[in-house]
């Protein structure tokens, strides 16, 4: 099978409903309010770097306009948290652009869109569950699907396996944030590594013997191991395919 390397994704911009509307400038000499410019601000209020509420108050003042006017541009606050998830989305896959290798195609894209979330865990959280139906998350379901049939696959299975890596990837990512949200994250990993180095070996000897490794085992590794086996596991069906 021939295949065609994509150039680089170009992440689009958030382009809902309302997309074209534009406002007043907040403030003198600002850039006049749209919905791109409030979702662009959305997004960088929730990253790790301010981790700032996702509210309108917020992001009104973030704006320096009335809360009330950026309901011109998205209707609700559940409005505003799949543009900014699709926005998230959307950074993930810029510059992406595929090589041809299914596997390492798929390793990266798939790291790209976690990280990307981690980097606004309280968007992770109550995104991950969700389907934005937006343009960066189809563009993503696209290019997934593209790879997979590419690779081998057939439609029915590559569909089958879509859903099963992006669903990994989401559910780690989602989990993967609420530690890092939780305030007693850090505690609760001292009374883990604290009760399973005293686990009694007559009871718990596999337990006791590993309980340093077991316990070191870091979040991020955990997850490129997970999702390595089932890279690995594709790998090994689509080489026994007749």
């Amino acid at each position: 099978m021939t295949i065609h390397p994509t150039p680089p994704h170009t992440a689009p911009g958030p382009v809902p409903a309302g997309a074209g509307r534009r406002g007043r400038p907040a403030k003198s000499g600002a850039a006049p309010l749209d919905r791109e410019r409030v979702v662009r601000a959305a997004v960088g209020m929730t990253s790790t770097a301010e981790g700032e509420p996702l509210t309108f108050r917020a992001l009104g003042a973030r704006l320096g306009v009335d809360p009330s006017a950026l309901y011109r541009y998205v209707a609700s606050k559940d409005e505003l948290l799949l543009a900014v998830a699709d926005g998230i989305i959307g950074e993930a896959m810029s510059g992406f652009a595929e090589t041809g290798d299914w596997r390492a195609d798929l390793t990266e894209l798939l790291h790209r869109v976690h990280r990307a979330y981690l980097d606004h865990p309280q968007v992770a959280v109550a995104a991950t569950p969700r389907v934005t139906r937006l343009p960066a998350e189809m563009d993503l379901t696209e290019t997934l699907l593209r790879i997979l049939i590419r690779a081998g696959l057939d439609e029915p299975r590559a569909v089958l396996v879509y859903r099963a890596l992006e669903d990994t990837v989401l559910a780690w990512t989602g989990f993967r944030a609420a530690v890092d949200l939780h305030p007693e994250a850090e505690a609760d990993q001292r009374k883990w590594e604290q009760t399973y180095r005293a686990a009694d070996p007559h009871t718990h000897p596999f337990s006791a013997a590993h309980a340093g490794p077991m316990t070191a085992v870091e979040l991020e590794e955990a997850f490129a191991t997970a999702l390595q086996l089932q890279l690995a596991g594709l790998a090994t069906e689509l080489e026994s395919a007749p």
